[in-house]
């Protein structure tokens, strides 16, 4: 399932990869696979997050809230760059600075999975004012900070 959400996700067929990220994340849950789960759980935001018109739903916060139980931070990373991204393109500028200013400080920090997520969310936030602000506040939180920050972002 975990290839069939990448290949359906490859083909903007964001449903198609909703449906086989929420099979592999269950199957990972079931059989207690921390890595499976860290990589379901991030498909599963990618896919709520990716089409133009998504905001991030109560799902998202979950999954975000067992991958930072983990402290997996390379998965808890890579769904905060999906995360950012969706606020910078839906107008939360201050969120998304805050949020990709504390990963730029990350060596490591599963940017790589997210390919161009993170430029595009520096292109956007770096158009206000406020960004050099914003982006110094997450650069100065902990780990756990950010992820606490985040987790205050999102729906119940």
């Amino acid at each position: 399932e975990q290839a069939r959400a990448e290949l359906s996700f490859n083909s903007n067929d964001h449903d198609g990869a909703l449906v086989a990220a929420r099979k592999a994340y269950s199957l990972a849950l079931e059989t207690r696979s921390v890595l499976d789960e860290s990589i379901g759980g991030w498909r599963v935001v990618a896919a709520l997050l990716a089409p133009v018109d998504s905001v991030p739903t109560p799902e998202c916060r979950q999954i975000l809230e067992r991958i930072l139980d983990t402290r997996s931070w390379l998965s808890v990373w890579t769904i905060l760059e999906v995360i950012a991204n969706n606020f910078a393109r839906n107008g939360h500028i201050e969120t998304a600075a805050t949020i990709v200013g504390h990963l730029v400080t990350q060596p490591n920090n599963g940017s790589a999975l997210t390919t161009g997520s993170r430029q595009q969310t520096l292109d956007i936030v770096r158009c206000n004012d406020g960004a050099d602000e914003w982006m110094a506040a997450g650069a100065a939180m902990t780990r756990d900070e950010i992820g606490i920050y985040t987790l205050d972002q999102l729906p119940r």
